[in-house]
């Protein structure tokens, strides 16, 4: 499956399905220093491009926290939920910053679908998201996440 889905498209898809893949997003020096500055982060690897382009990537990278704040977009951009209520971020089960982002890059997330459980608290879905650059196809980030849909 590819596209925006209907939360109820998403339940009815087998387990491992792929419910799609964002389009293409571009991560900027500027988005990786807002984001040093709030987390305090701001090791030269991330914010020094004279420092960093003689560095181990060639050029300054994004922190992986940034990626990962991301994701909640991400998931939105691939399913629909509804306008009632909240979704919940309900935590990640298994995290992996496989290579860096260098700043100026862009990457894309594909979104699959790895459980689905009904509570009394409403739909939890398990969701992986693999994202890989748009250039080579290298994966950069692999995270298996948990979103709660409280019943509306």
């Amino acid at each position: 499956m590819t596209g925006r889905l209907q939360l109820a498209e998403v339940t009815a898809a087998p387990l491992g399905s792929l419910l799609g893949t964002t389009s293409s997003r571009c991560v900027h020096q500027r988005s990786i220093d807002l984001f040093a500055e709030l987390t305090g982060d701001d090791q030269w690897i991330h914010t020094d491009p004279g420092r960093a382009g003689k560095g181990p990537y060639a050029a300054t990278v994004a922190h992986g926290y940034l990626i990962l704040a991301l994701l909640p977009e991400l998931t939105r951009e691939v399913i629909s939920f509804p306008a009632a209520g909240a979704v919940l971020n309900y935590g990640s089960d298994r995290i992996r910053f496989v290579s860096p982002i260098r700043a100026g890059s862009s990457f894309v997330d594909s979104i699959r679908l790895t459980a689905l459980t009904h509570r009394a608290a409403g739909l939890l879905l398990g969701l992986e998201h693999t994202i890989a650059s748009n250039a080579t196809g290298a994966v950069h980030c692999v995270a298996r996440t948990l979103t709660l849909v409280p019943p509306q």
